[in-house]
Parts: C-alpha cells; structure tokens; sequence
C-alpha cells in the first residue's frame, strides 16, 4: 500500500468515527463539489454522495444557488473539519473541490430556503 492510500485511509477511518461528533454543530465551512444549471442534476449529486462517501451520510448536504449555477456543497462544523475530508471528496469526485467559509461564499445562506417552483427542491438562494 503506497503512503499515500494510508493516509486516505487513516483520513477515512477517522472521518467515519468522527461523522456522528460533528453533525450536530453548526456548520461554518463547506466543501463545494459539484455545480450544474439544472436544479434536477444538482440534486441528484446530493443523493448519491451518501452512496459514494457513505462516512458523510450522517452529515448536512445542501444546494446553494450561486452565480447561476445549483452548487453541492457537504457543510461542515469548523474549517480543520472540512480541510480533513476534502482529499477524501476529491479522491472520489476529481474535479476541483474547494473548501469555503458559508458566511463569507453565501451571505444569505442562513436565510430559510427556497423552493424550485417546479420541482419542490429546496436550496439556499446566495443572492449572487
């Protein structure tokens, strides 16, 4: 096993035992992975990611509307919590995950959600 795929691994193994402390919290940080136009592809991105990284199942995952785009984000309760699991997100997802302060990248992100007026689907509007 190269050094690598040993710290991916004690990376996973810690995240999963840590899932369940963190989730209460409020988050502050996020890990965006994945934007779309549509709000129906976005969507289904947060569905499966509990299928793809079953360690951040328990966790909050939300779309933020920003610039145009339906953004997925996993919202995390501090920035080393979000700064530990993005290699494991960009392991898996390998197209450019970032990690934000929710306060800073969406101002508005507190505010209650919107709803698409086709679909139902909830997402924070950034107002950006």
């Amino acid at each position: 096993m190269k050094n690598q795929e040993r710290l991916i691994l004690a990376t996973l193994i810690l995240s999963i035992g840590l899932a369940g402390q963190v989730s209460s919290q409020t988050p502050s940080h996020g890990v965006i992975y994945g934007s779309d136009r549509g709000i129906q592809e976005a969507q289904w991105e947060i569905e499966q990611l509990p299928r793809r990284l079953p360690q951040y199942r328990n966790l909050e995952r939300s779309l933020f509307k920003r610039k145009g785009f339906y953004v997925s984000v996993i919202l995390f309760p501090t920035k080393q919590d979000a700064d530990n699991a993005l290699p494991i997100i960009e392991n898996e997802y390998k197209r450019g995950s970032f990690v934000r302060p929710l306060n800073d990248w969406c101002p508005n992100w507190k505010n209650p959600k919107k709803k698409d007026k086709e679909s139902g689907i909830p997402y924070f509007d950034c107002g950006i």
